[in-house]
């Protein structure tokens, strides 16, 4: 489990080193800012509790409100704004001072969809621009999209680390994960349906007639599944068969680590 180690940012150590810290953004999960302010005077507001030179901080407000696409909201007052907008302002009240990497907390926490996929595009835009984004996340479909390269937590461990694509591949070999919806009352009808759907790799989710697993094989393995299962009585209310990704990376390392911890 992580208990100690060390950081370096831009090759300099922030308990030793005050400059270090000048250099990164931090974006907490909870939105920090003065709800009863504008945008532009909260961004001035953070800019002088930063120390920026007091004749620049006007006019970095109105470029880095520009920059996340809200120059159209200075005058606006923050309580006024919808919560991506608010979110928006955040991130850029961390960027106010310049930083060369910016760190997230779940920034999407609280956010509906249109807002959530704004933030995404604001994230990849701010990316391609040179400013590195360290992100926290408990959406894996989100840290898919967005990351270049992503370290899998649990339990304290870092489990996988690395591009997205390659840590599916590496971990799931051509394996496709498969999806089968039973009637209800398939299993009280024919108790050699569960019999069937074990042998073929697939485990019952709890209090569900759903069944799933990751199979190895081509189109001809599936269908030769899906008629074991009917070929045993089940009545089969729907088939999903997809790649993994990574929210089946990390459902698979917390089943390890449970099955590890009895």
């Amino acid at each position: 489990k992580l208990a100690s180690g060390t950081i370096a940012i831009g090759g300099l150590d922030p308990a030793r080193d005050p400059a270090a810290s000048r250099l990164c953004g931090i974006v907490q999960q909870n939105i920090a800012l003065f709800e009863k302010l504008t945008a532009q005077e909260n961004l001035e507001a953070f800019g002088r509790l930063m120390g920026l030179p007091a004749r620049n901080i006007a006019a970095t407000a109105v470029a880095t409100l520009d920059r996340v696409g809200l120059a159209d909201r200075a005058r606006d007052r923050v309580g006024a704004l919808s919560g991506g907008m608010r979110r928006r302002i955040n991130i850029a009240a961390a960027m106010m001072h310049g930083p060369k990497i910016l760190v997230l907390d779940e920034p999407t926490v609280g956010l509906d969809y249109e807002a959530r996929a704004g933030l995404a595009q604001l994230l990849k835009d701010l990316r391609l621009s040179g400013l590195a984004i360290l992100l926290t996340t408990h959406d894996m479909d989100e840290a898919e999209a967005l990351a270049d390269r992503v370290a899998v937590l649990v339990g304290g461990v870092v489990k996988a680390e690395g591009p997205p694509r390659e840590l599916i591949a590496s971990l799931f070999r051509g394996r496709r994960q498969v999806t089968l919806a039973l009637s209800p009352d398939a299993m009280r009808r024919n108790p050699a349906v569960g019999d069937a759907l074990t042998a073929a790799g697939l485990a019952r989710r709890p209090d569900s007639a759903t069944w799933c697993g990751l199979v190895t094989g081509s189109e001809t393995t599936f269908e030769s599944l899906i008629r074991s299962a009917v070929v045993a009585g089940a009545v089969i209310e729907e088939v999903r068969v997809r790649q993994p990704d990574l929210t089946t990376l990390l459902s698979t390392f917390v089943a390890d680590d449970r099955n590890e911890a009895k």
